[in-house]
């Protein structure tokens, strides 16, 4: 069949525009993950330069993130244990660093490091002054963050283990950030927090993180005891566009980027082929 010339050209420069709408959209990352992730993934897509990124920020709920799964989503960014669901599924997961959850305390308290056993003595209602753990003269004061806060349940999982709480004790703040105000306002202040959010927060001079069994809270610190995972997912076995990205990110150059917010692997991973 044959086109007149101006329409045959209109129909390559057609061609050409879908063709070059489809390369944009073929090196698009379409990213759905956590919060606590969103400062890190939002400064990475704007150092790659080997795609453009769609971003989305959700919960951390399992049941959220895997029903993202059929949203068709590339990669799900996890601040937590990756649910053997997923697995099961087929998904498979990448530890791109560990968040630091620090035990905060008012910037006045001379404590500087507490155990485990202390930490658990503290929660659990057996010591409620600071005097027991030294010579400052202050009844100990813990603010807690969200009961279903991740965060929460980690601390619990490593220092708590099987004990429980002793909630005469606790004073809830809502939102999460609110901890480190409430403890700069307090001398007997006590809390856990993250550490990346906490660095960050207006309060953060009023505050401070003390030692764990002799380990600070820092994110160059990889055996600090107190953190949890922090993972890539992809649906299935990641190709093209999804394991460049994965790989760069594993490198010591996207290792750097961890590192601003969060504690990076030590060493860096070996990375798999493309």
């Amino acid at each position: 069949m044959f086109f007149p010339k101006k329409l045959q050209i209109f129909l390559l420069l057609l061609c050409m525009v879908l063709g070059f709408v489809s390369l944009l959209n073929a090196q698009t990352i379409k990213y759905i993950g956590s919060p606590t992730l969103n400062p890190f993934i939002r400064t990475a897509a704007r150092i790659y330069k080997d795609a453009s990124f769609e971003i989305i920020t959700k919960s951390n709920s399992h049941k959220i993130l895997i029903s993202d799964m059929s949203e068709r989503a590339d990669i799900l960014g996890m601040a937590d244990d990756v649910d053997p669901e997923f697995i099961l599924l087929g998904a498979k997961k990448y530890l791109i660093g560990k968040e630091a959850i620090g035990v905060w305390v008012n910037k006045n308290n001379p404590i500087s490091n507490l155990s485990f056993g202390q930490l658990a003595a503290i929660y659990t209602g057996e010591i409620t002054h600071w005097q027991d753990l030294g010579s400052y003269n202050q009844p100990i004061h813990i603010y807690i963050i969200n009961p279903h806060s991740p965060c929460k349940q980690v601390f619990e999982k490593i220092v708590l283990k099987s004990a429980r709480y002793n909630d005469k004790y606790l004073h809830t703040v809502k939102p999460d950030p609110s901890v480190l105000k409430k403890i700069g306002e307090d001398p007997g202040g006590l809390g856990f927090f993250s550490l990346s959010e906490g660095l960050g927060h207006k309060s953060r001079h009023l505050v401070k993180t003390v030692f764990i069994n002799g380990q600070a809270a820092s994110n160059n610190n990889f055996d600090y005891p107190i953190t949890r995972p922090l993972y890539f997912v992809t649906i299935a076995e990641p190709w093209g566009k999804e394991i460049k990205f994965i790989n760069w990110i594993l490198s010591d150059q996207g290792q750097k980027i961890v590192k601003k917010f969060f504690i990076g692997h030590s060493p860096s991973p070996v990375l798999f082929s493309e």
